[in-house]
Order: C-alpha cells, then sequence, then structure tokens
C-alpha cells in the first residue's frame, strides 16, 4: 500500500517490448512496476491514478506523455551540462524517460563502455590510455 503523496510520477511503459505496463517512481526513488493484460488497461489505470489528486492539493500525479518526457531530458541534460548531477544520474534518468527500467530484464537500463584496455592483467584507472576517448 502506498501514498498517493508518495506518488511523484507515473509513466506508460512496456513489457516483454508489449506497451501493456505502468511503473510509477515514487518520491523516495523508489518505484512499483504493473503489467497488464493490454494496453488500454494500462492506460486506463495509470489515468485514474493521475486523476487522483494528492490529499491538500489540486494537483493530480503526474502521468508523463512522451512530450513531456522530451522535456525532463532536455532538462536533466542543462542540469548535467552545469554539472548540477553526476553523469550515472543523468543517463539513469535518460534510461528511465525512454521506458528502461530495472524491472524488465528486456528493457534493462544501458550504459556505454568506457575502458579500453581489456588484455592488461592489472588495470591502471590513473591511465588515461585504459579509457576509450568518447569525446565527439
Amino acid at each position: 500500500r502506498w501514498a498517493l503523496d508518495e506518488v511523484k510520477e507515473i509513466h506508460l511503459t512496456r513489457y516483454m517490448l508489449q506497451f501493456t505496463a505502468v511503473e510509477i517512481f515514487m518520491k523516495d526513488c523508489s518505484s512499483v512496476f504493473f503489467n497488464f493484460p493490454t494496453e488500454r488497461r494500462a492506460k486506463e489505470v495509470a489515468s485514474k491514478i493521475g486523476g487522483l489528486q494528492q490529499s491538500g492539493s489540486n494537483v493530480g500525479v503526474q502521468v508523463l506523455s512522451k512530450k513531456k518526457k522530451i522535456e525532463a531530458a532536455e532538462r536533466a541534460c542543462e542540469s548535467w551540462r552545469r554539472r548540477e548531477c553526476s553523469t550515472f544520474d543523468y543517463l539513469m534518468t535518460l534510461n528511465t524517460l525512454s521506458g528502461r527500467t530495472y524491472n524488465d530484464p528486456s528493457q534493462y537500463p544501458v550504459f556505454p563502455w568506457i575502458l579500453a584496455d581489456y588484455t592488461s592483467d592489472t588495470l591502471d584507472l590513473q591511465a588515461p590510455s585504459s579509457y576509450r576517448n568518447l569525446s565527439l
């Protein structure tokens, strides 16, 4: 059981490559993942939860549309450029907004490979040659 006041946002997402799931993100950074038999049912549930109002407020829980996800990705990019968040947090935000989740093995978050040296017996983490050049 979760209090509506704990809910941060709701994402309509995929499960096993089908748009039949809803992931609810909490303010404490945890999430709850539900899969439904049909895409229509997932949308109905997300809409009903999104229509509920938090106590003491006339604002409902935010269901992120594609447009809102794009805007959130742009804000995250700016935040990362200003060094207000770590690279890990930025990449996790992009993964989440694109529908990737720890709750579905077929949609697990992805991260770039940064190591260049896979042959040495010992890896020198201080040597620039140990890392791939990711600049443009």
